[in-house]
């Protein structure tokens, strides 16, 4: 019998938010290519990490 909790667990997907410099490292890209590709929407757009806020991820 399938153990139905596991099942259900590894269905979940997770989102995880990354800075700039982090994706600059991860891709090997500059910062205003990753937005240039995010502009064409050949890339995730920033995410407002406070409403209102400067900070994005």
């Amino acid at each position: 019998m399938k153990n139905e909790k596991n099942s259900t667990i590894s269905n979940i997907q997770t989102t995880r938010l990354i800075r700039i410099r982090q994706v600059m490292n991860l891709v090997g890209l500059s910062k205003s290519h990753i937005y240039h590709l995010a502009a064409q929407g050949k890339s995730p757009k920033s995410i407002p990490l406070v409403p209102g806020g400067t900070s994005v991820a």
